[in-house]
């Protein structure tokens, strides 16, 4: 049995203003609180897919506050000098459901360019329908190598989690899923993508799941 501390109202605060008001509260503690990283959840049922969830790492990367973000497309990244083609590419790929990455040109909120490592993949409710788009990010120009081993190991070490039936049983399907959704990107980067975007799959479908017991 677990022993660890109940979240704080504070915590619960923090995760609650990192979620648009579609997401439940305890979707968006269990994001805010399990999954590390730079990354954003869209909502494709939603006109314009909007984003629903906006990590603090992703605040940190684009130097936009969630409240600037939640309930718009992420396209307010882009800047006049993006590869419209790859855009193009990766509308279509969310159109039709796909996982796409691309290493797209964005600007944070300064107007600072970067090198965007996007990994864009489906995220499924428990009943198999897409419940959001996962918009995963790393800065390669910012990369270390030993980044993705890290982000990896703290995923998959989780004692508590490893210890929940619900982890067991659903993490290697979704991480095999995951695992061959973009093996044309360097290996570091799809491993970094790979752990958060997994995590983020096994929380949605855990709640998912406790939610129809």
């Amino acid at each position: 049995m677990s022993t660890a501390t109940p979240p704080t109202s504070s915590v619960r605060h923090w995760a609650r203003k990192h979620a648009h008001n579609s997401v439940s509260d305890e979707l968006a503690l269990a994001l805010y609180t399990r999954v590390k990283g730079a990354f954003v959840l869209s909502d494709p049922t939603l006109p314009d897919t909007p984003l629903v969830y906006v990590s603090p790492g992703f605040e940190k990367m684009s130097g936009y506050s969630a409240a600037e973000c939640l309930g718009r497309n992420c396209r307010f990244l882009q800047g006049p000098e993006t590869d419209q083609e790859e855009v193009r590419r990766i509308r279509e790929a969310v159109e039709g459901k796909k996982a796409v990455s691309a290493h797209l040109l964005n600007f944070r909120k300064d107007g600072e360019p970067f090198i965007n490592s996007l990994h864009i993949a489906p995220v499924h409710s428990a009943s198999g329908s897409t419940k959001f788009f996962a918009g995963v990010q790393l800065d390669p120009g910012a990369f270390v190598d030993d980044s993705g081993i890290a982000i990896f190991r703290s995923w998959s070490n989780d004692v508590d989690e490893r210890r929940s039936a619900d982890f067991a049983r659903n993490s290697v399907d979704l991480l095999r899923t995951s695992s061959h959704e973009h093996s044309d990107f360097p290996t570091k980067e799809r491993r970094c993508h790979n752990a958060i975007l997994g995590k983020i799959r096994v929380t949605v479908r855990t709640l998912d799941i406790a939610a129809m017991r």
